[in-house]
């Protein structure tokens, strides 16, 4: 009767190929989990900006205040709560700022703090 079962060289061999598949699919997995909540700060800025646009058109000025544009807190934090959103207003221009919260601010380098001013302008541009 032929004994039944994996050998021990087998299941060396499986474990080495499990690892090495982990050791490559893990660091992209943590890129794309840090690009995702980048996502949510991106929208919630342009969500802002377009808000900012429609008080302006109302009121002939800039809100400072996030509930004036409609938004349940000032600073606004986004749905999965990984940015913090504000807005620093000057008489005729606007700088909305998403920073990072929590892990991804640890996680997310350079790109922990985000902005978009009234003109276009998108910093850092490599996170946008």
């Amino acid at each position: 009767m032929k004994p039944t079962g994996f050998s021990l060289i087998e299941l060396l061999v499986a474990l080495a190929i499990t690892a090495i598949i982990a050791s490559v699919a893990y660091p992209s997995y943590t890129s794309y989990v840090i690009a995702s909540a980048r996502s949510e700060g991106l929208t919630t800025i342009l969500q802002v900006a377009i808000e900012q646009d429609q008080y302006y058109l109302d009121f002939r000025r800039y809100s400072s205040n996030m509930q004036d544009l409609g938004f349940d807190s000032d600073p606004l934090i986004t749905d999965n709560g990984h940015y913090q959103v504000d807005a620093t207003v000057t008489s005729s221009n606007y700088i909305i700022t998403a920073s990072a919260q929590g892990v991804q601010s640890q996680r997310d380098g350079e790109c922990s703090q985000i902005t978009l001013s009234s003109e276009g302008e998108k910093l850092p541009e490599s996170c946008w």
